[in-house]
């Protein structure tokens, strides 16, 4: 039977003649793109494809881009039209009519910014649509938009694309109905029905060791007084009441230093040890038939080292030393060949140098001025002239970091974490950071010299800091040796950590050792295993790493610690004590708990009996790290609910997993915070600074401190003890519903209820959720006071009125259009034209930030072309109506004031009921959707 018709010819033909079509049509014009970002937890488009229970009053948030490659084409956005389109009902809604024009009643941002070092080639587009939408509706987004060389938005797929044509009943061809568009669902009208929920104290506790968002990390390791100050102040009048809040701090690592060339972020590293024969290459010199000339000078701020000006350099350098010549990027070893003092030169064999030679000079004149928040002059950069073997002599300066940690430690009694992330200084194998010391034996004893200094320095607090190595080294970015080498290290630090302790006649068992701090970017893979199975003492690991590294040199014999002889001896070599790793979480809260609980199974899977209590920590925690140009990131975390609920719907998810496996109860969470930020921009910030104008003047002459809701969420989940008792989950409209409660010793009982819904980042949707909760087993009769308070976006929160404030239109719009030509010109400006830029750049912030205008200069100033522009680049693309120049706006005393009295926290509602042996106590709460109700149950007075 011939199963092959002339119809399926004539399709088969048609189907042959439109591919061809595509491929000319693709070949001549390439659409413009949509850039997506997965939802985790802010993605792109908004909201995300064939999303459901999207709330009635969505915004909505898109980029398209110019093809790759069409060069200097740019957007234009008044190409650009935006429709929705109901599928069940004939009403569309108009966003954006035909020139790029808001429709009436709609308000939004519509914004170029450069993409890949391309001008205005992408299109940012933010949209409130200033009226709900239908309920239970399906709606398709139609948007229309082109570049000025003809380019148009088809998604990312060619007009006419063959794999999304389809074939209607009588075998025609249909064109796709998707290549424009995107689908969601809103939420249903109807209130959701009451949720049942019960707690029995009767029940077995789920027993926690370790903590939830215990205190911060701090990205930065001096702290200004002037900004940080109020904070920490607010810190430690609320510790008086909550003695377990806030109790931890990582600052940026300790043995930082910027010995490197700058980065925007180093300028207050520790510069803890250099070596005192390091010099400075002043000139390069080739002598034909001889070898490299180098003119040598004392490195900048030598003397806070104690070493003495003018030295001879022949007291350090002597014929047959092998050297490292290093600019912090580039790096060669070469041999000495003679030394003269008088010219102050050393003469090495050739080397061959960078294709674009050495960087000889600073970035920029050092400053000769001492910041007092940044004890010490130094000055990044240059090309150094090292000893590499035999290595140099350790010099020590200590006034930095005792300036950070008396104030965290001795004034406020913040345990921290001292964190060796590299070879510190002129140990350094390559002059550069990221990398392994020349000599592991150098290294060791000056990371048990530096251990010392801090438990001669802080006593017994010494032992309740948390000891880390490593900061995401799977990104390749702070570690930029191979994996083998990180093992190594590792080895070589803790023994060291911990010898330092036994020296001082402490137990090392009491010493909480570990690390790593996984960037984990990669979603739930996590580059554990190697190391997890290095640190196990009974699993042969393979390759070079099967034994300690430091247990097998034997030229740290009699210098070991106890702790590590003790493990190895008895496991031929193996082992390395390791109490916690830590993965780093910048993920919505499924996500993030999944990667704790793959952490813990994958070490148990390896070690059940030597993981069983290893403590699985996040030192750095939140939903976002770094802004987004989505508005939906900065209103997640001014207020509205999104940043709170993340918390507690993350620790939700921890004390579930420990109620079924009690081997999953170690941890402890702390959340990323950034410096205040000035008014009302949004990001991951305990606190914000409120510029007031007192005078009438126009400008700030008053800051006013106040606290985020964060705050006060995460310092009353620090008196919640560490027995907990689990409610059930609901899952309802995309919310999760649920929480847990505790009981302290004098039977007070605290409980959290929440909901939290993953997509709803800006907390848009109105659903109220009703509780009837049912207590057994308080351990009272009679009258109970009950204190509820409540956070959502409009209890405990001042997120509507800092919004208000946020977008008011009054800034001076000479301002905006000074700060974009600023921008614009360093980003595209070479040379002298860049340099002109970036005291424009100054001079542009000395007037809008002058309150902060002395802890910027010097960064700005030393931060290298390349990543100067990525940070302004960065800024820029933060600036719509309300971002950056919005944060220097000074605003009235009592605007200001109304702020700082809602940024108080209240308890929302105080009643009282009666408990009795027989009955369980119930009561009723109302819940918003990304809200969180804290209520405290006790006994009446």
């Amino acid at each position: 039977m011939n199963l092959f018709t002339k119809q399926d010819l004539y399709r088969f033909l048609g189907i042959v003649m439109i591919w061809h079509l595509c491929s000319v049509l693709s070949a001549q014009v390439n659409p413009v793109r949509m850039i997506e970002r997965a939802p985790d937890p802010h993605g792109y488009p908004r909201p995300v494809r064939d999303a459901v229970h999207v709330p009635l009053n969505t915004s909505f948030f898109f980029q398209l881009a110019v093809p790759e490659e069409s060069e200097g084409d740019r957007m234009c956005p008044e190409s650009l039209t935006v429709r929705l389109v109901p599928e069940k009902d004939t009403d569309t809604v108009d966003l954006i009519s035909e020139g790029g024009i808001f429709v009436t009643g709609v308000s939004g941002q519509i914004n170029l910014f450069p993409l890949d070092g391309r001008e205005n080639a992408l299109l940012s587009v933010y949209i409130e649509p200033g009226q709900p939408l239908k309920p239970s509706e399906t709606y398709i987004v139609h948007i229309m938009a082109s570049t000025e060389q003809g380019a148009v938005f088809a998604d990312g797929t060619p007009l006419y694309s063959p794999s999304s044509l389809s074939f209607g009943a009588w075998g025609g061809i249909r064109q796709p109905a998707g290549p424009y568009r995107w689908r969601f669902t809103t939420e249903p009208a109807e209130e959701p029905g009451i949720v049942d929920l019960g707690i029995d104290f009767n029940a077995p506790p789920v027993k926690w060791h370790g903590a939830f968002f215990s205190g911060f990390c701090n990205v930065q390791f001096c702290t200004s007084e002037s900004l940080y100050g109020p904070t920490y102040e607010m810190m430690a009048t609320t510790r008086e009441i909550h003695p377990r809040a806030w109790s931890y701090q990582r600052d940026f690592w300790l043995t930082g230093t910027q010995h490197s060339r700058s980065t925007i972020f180093s300028g207050s590293l520790p510069n803890i040890v250099r070596e005192k024969e390091t010099r400075r290459i002043t000139e390069m010199e080739e002598l034909t038939g001889k070898g490299l000339l180098l003119h040598l000078e004392d490195f900048f701020g030598h003397q806070q080292y104690g070493i003495p000006s003018g030295r001879p350099v022949s007291a350090d350098y002597h014929p047959g030393y092998i050297v490292l010549v290093a600019d912090g990027t580039n790096y060669e070893l070469s041999e000495v060949l003679a030394v003269d003092d008088t010219a102050g030169t050393v003469l090495i064999s050739p080397i061959a140098g960078p294709a674009g030679g050495w960087r000889l000079d600073y970035p920029a004149a050092p400053s000769t001025v001492e910041n007092p928040d940044m004890p010490g002059l130094f000055a990044p950069g240059a090309t150094y002239l090292r000893r590499f073997d035999p290595h140099g002599t350790a010099v020590y300066y200590w006034e930095r970091v005792n300036k950070e940690w008396d104030m965290v430690v001795t004034r406020y009694g913040r345990r921290v974490m001292p964190n060796f992330v590299d070879a510190p200084g002129c140990l350094s194998a390559q002059g550069r950071s990221g990398v392994a010391p020349k000599d592991y034996v150098q290294y060791h004893e000056v990371t048990r010299t530096i251990t010392g200094y801090l438990i001669d320095r802080y006593s017994d607090a010494a032992l309740d800091f948390v000891w880390s190595v490593f900061n995401e080294p799977d990104l390749n970015r702070f570690w930029l040796d191979d994996w083998d080498e990180l093992l190594r290290f590792y080895d070589y630090t803790v023994d060291a950590i911990l010898r330092a302790f036994e020296d001082r006649g402490y137990d090392s068992d009491k010493v909480f050792v570990g690390g790593l701090e996984l960037g984990g970017i990669f979603g739930a893979n996590l580059r554990l295993q190697d190391f997890l199975m290095h640190c196990s003492p009974r699993v042969e690991a393979t390759g070079e790493q099967r034994v300690n590294a430091a247990y097998a040199d034997p030229r740290l014999d009699g210098l070991r610690s106890r702790r590590v002889e003790t493990l190895c001896s008895m496991n031929a070599g193996r082992g390395s004590p390791c109490d916690f790793i830590s993965i780093h979480l910048y993920n919505n809260a499924t996500m993030s708990a999944r990667k704790l609980e793959i952490a813990k199974q994958t070490a148990l899977e390896i070690d059940e009996e030597f993981f069983k209590e290893l403590w699985i920590n996040s030192h750095e925690a939140c939903p976002e790290w770094s802004p987004i140009p989505d508005p939906a990131f900065s209103d997640s975390y001014l207020g509205n609910g999104y940043f709170k609920t993340w918390t507690i719907d993350l620790v939700t998810r921890q004390l579930r997993k420990a109620g079924c496996d009690p081997r999953f109860a170690y941890g402890e969470t702390i959340m990323t915070t950034w410096p205040p930020p000035a008014n009302f921009n949004g990001y991951n910030s305990l606190s914000r600074n409120i510029r007031v104008d007192n005078s009438g003047g126009g400008r700030a002459d008053q800051i006013e401190t106040v606290p985020n809701p964060i705050f006060h969420v995460l310092t009353l989940l620090s008196d919640m003890g560490d027995d907990y008792w689990l409610l059930p989950v609901f899952e309802e409209r995309g919310h999760v519903v649920s929480g847990f409660a505790s009981r302290d010793e004098a039977g007070v009982v605290r409980l959290i209820l929440y909901t939290h819904n993953e997509q709803d980042t800006q907390s848009q949707s109105d659903v109220l959720f009703e509780a009837a909760l049912e207590i057994i087993n308080t351990e009272w009769t009679g009258d109970v006071d009950i204190t509820e308070y409540r956070f959502d976006r409009k209890h405990n929160s001042y997120f509507q009125e800092a919004r208000e404030l946020r977008d008011l239109k009054d800034v001076d719009s000479l301002a905006y259009e000074r700060w974009y030509g600023i921008v614009d010109r360093i980003q595209e400006a070479e040379g002298e034209v860049f340099i002109n830029a970036r005291n424009d750049l100054l001079s542009f912030l000395q007037v809008y930030m002058a309150d902060q205008y002395a802890e910027i200069e010097d960064l700005i100033l030393n931060a290298p072309e390349d990543e100067l522009r990525a940070t302004i680049a960065q800024l820029r693309g933060q600036n719509f109506e309300g971002g950056f120049l919005s944060q220097q706006r000074a605003y009235t005393p009592e605007q200001a004031g109304k702020i700082a009295d809602l940024a108080q926290l209240r308890a929302t509602n105080i009643r009282n009921a009666t408990a009795t042996t027989d009955e369980p106590l119930r009561l009723s709460i109302n819940v918003a959707g990304n809200g969180l109700n804290m209520v405290v149950l006790r006994p009446a007075r």
